[in-house]
């Protein structure tokens, strides 16, 4: 059986699907999953809280899925719109922009773990900065 040519297959519903589901596996998931196991999954006690350190585990946890969750909604809203392209191409607004870039927000959280050297959060304030940052990538 012959292999069905890339042009043919991205372009298709399936295709589409198809490069949908990796964008969100690639741009979501994982940034989502380093988000988390940086910034908050190894906190040490803050200020001698375990309490504390528990609430911001769980708010970090939080802000990583809201990362995973509105980048697969946005992805999922683009795939079922009608007309993705905007209806006055010479001069577009903001009203017909569609869509925000998901590999700008990964690369975001990629970036921000890089330059840090890889060493894990581990102050309240780089905690709360950190959280911040996770979700205002989304927005």
């Amino acid at each position: 059986m012959a292999a069905l040519p890339a042009s043919r297959i991205t372009s298709s519903d399936f295709g589409r699907e198809l490069d949908s589901l990796a964008d969100v596996i690639t741009f979501g998931v994982a940034p989502a999953l380093l988000a988390w196991a940086w910034g908050f999954r190894q906190l040490p006690v803050f200020l001698g809280s375990s309490e504390l350190t528990g609430k911001m585990i769980q708010l970090g946890s939080i802000a990583s899925f809201l990362f995973f969750d509105g980048w697969a909604s946005r992805l999922a809203r683009f795939n079922i719109s009608t007309n993705p392209q905007p209806s006055n191409p010479g001069r577009p607004g903001k009203k017909y922009f569609v869509g925000m870039p998901i590999p700008a927000a990964a690369g975001v959280v990629a970036a921000v773990v890089h330059f840090s050297g890889g060493d894990p959060v581990s102050s309240l304030w780089s905690c709360i900065t950190w959280m911040l940052i996770v979700v205002a990538a989304v927005i």
